[in-house]
């Protein structure tokens, strides 16, 4: 199992939608002043009945004060 955090994520529902997302990623961590680690962004794709979700990760750096995860 792999664990990453802390992460942004948002969800969608086709890959058409990726660089929509990435950008509502970016922009959220700007507006909370939250920095993300290098690119790439973590994918995983759940089936579910009737077709599949994709959620996307972004892995954010936290200064070493901050203890939320």
């Amino acid at each position: 199992m792999l664990e990453v955090g802390p992460t942004l994520s948002e969800k969608c529902f086709e890959e058409s939608e990726f660089e929509q997302v990435y950008n509502q990623i970016e922009l959220t961590a700007k507006e909370n002043e939250i920095q993300i680690l290098d690119q790439p962004y973590y994918h995983v794709m759940v089936d579910y009945f009737g077709g599949s979700v994709f959620e996307i990760y972004a892995q954010l750096e936290l200064s070493d004060g901050d203890d939320s995860e």
